[in-house]
């Protein structure tokens, strides 16, 4: 027999535009404000809201490309996670939902050190939310619209394998 769970939400901060990416770090949740353009840190008892990243616009108006992915999306290029070697690992949401496209499946890209782009997994529905383990292993994703956590094997070249589903909303509630 199942017992569930009730869980309460909590309203730690506000003023923000739009808020991305919680990571819990030292005790406190930083987030990013996509359009604020700004990253927090709030402290989950008191609130305190601490800036610890606001960018700018640069005054001479120049800006250096790391990658060309002009001709790789398809959607979105979401949340995004780095590795111990430097690989950038991003989510291409596979349409632009706020602009009134309807969901289709997206896919998860690796960005090398060279600059290169590589596709490393697809069949995604709307891939959000990237995370790698602490000992560099496993790569977390979030498929929105899929309704589940995605676990996959990361090995040291960067490559991703065994996928799993490894939470859904029924797996949590119950």
């Amino acid at each position: 027999m199942s017992t569930k769970k009730e869980y309460t939400a909590k309203v730690l901060t506000d003023g923000l535009y739009f808020g991305e990416s919680p990571r819990y770090r030292d005790g406190k949740l930083v987030v990013s404000d996509m359009i604020g353009r700004k990253i927090y840190s709030i402290d989950p008892d008191s609130g305190n809201k601490e800036v610890l990243l606001e960018l700018y616009e640069y005054k001479d108006g120049k800006s250096e490309l790391y990658a060309d992915m002009s001709g790789t999306m398809t959607g979105y290029c979401g949340d995004m996670a780095i590795d111990k070697s430097g690989r950038v690992f991003l989510d291409d949401t596979g349409a632009r939902v706020l602009h009134g496209e309807t969901p289709r499946v997206g896919r998860l890209l690796r960005i090398d050190p060279d600059h290169s782009v590589h596709k490393v997994e697809d069949k995604i529905v709307f891939p959000n939310a990237l995370c790698i383990s602490a000992d560099g292993k496993t790569l977390y994703n979030a498929e929105t619209f899929g309704y589940g956590l995605l676990k996959f094997d990361l090995a040291e070249d960067g490559s991703l394998s065994n996928r799993q589903k490894v939470r859904t909303p029924a797996s949590v509630a119950g």
